[in-house]
């Protein structure tokens, strides 16, 4: 599975002009109680990022795409240029066909059926990186032990809650499901 926000460390250069949200520095409660592989719960300390305010949306993968990203080695991990290669990769999963809201005619729609690799190029290409597994949680849960980014009940203000969805929704369309820094669909919108 991929990830559909990119960090970088604070002050770091980017290609890419999305706007992004300071994560302070501090400590946090990793981990939870309803997942064998979320335990156990344990205090992690992150120094500050910087994590996209919202998802990578196919318009702006669509400019890496356009931009040669998948034809430069530059952007590309040795396992994942290889990957690429032996697999013949030129696109996302999806990408042409459209399913599950993917490709350019979705340009809104956060970008879906890409590997971690392509993803690390697209982050890479952007100036910026991947977040950690810490990093992602705590832009997603904040510091106060919550269950989902919006809070403690399923349904609370994200597209999971009530009708499981087979498709993605336009970028930012679940304002209420924010997470406690303002980061958007940290959860139900696409698998991270």
């Amino acid at each position: 599975a991929a990830t559909s926000k990119i960090t970088s460390t604070i002050g770091g250069g980017s290609a890419d002009i999305s706007e992004m949200i300071t994560i302070p520095a501090g400590k946090f409660s990793m981990g939870g109680d309803n997942y064998p592989n979320e335990s156990p719960i344990h205090k992690v300390t992150l120094n500050a990022f910087q994590i996209d305010k919202n998802e990578v949306t196919n318009a702006r993968y669509k400019v890496f795409m356009d931009a040669g990203g998948y034809g430069n080695q530059a952007y590309w991990t040795p396992e994942g240029w290889a990957w690429k290669n032996t697999n013949s990769i030129t696109e996302p999963n999806n990408w042409t066909s459209g399913a599950f809201n993917t490709g350019p005619n979705y340009p809104d729609h956060p970008v879906a059926g890409v590997s971690w690799y392509e993803a690390y190029a697209f982050a890479k290409w952007a100036g910026k990186r991947l977040p950690s597994e810490a990093e992602w949680e705590k832009a997603a849960s904040g510091t106060d032990g919550r269950t989902f980014p919006w809070g403690n009940g399923y349904g609370d203000g994200s597209n999971v809650g009530g009708s499981r969805r087979t498709e993605s929704s336009k970028v930012g369309s679940y304002p209420t499901g924010a997470s406690p820094w303002g980061v958007m669909d940290m959860a139900g919108n696409v698998l991270e």
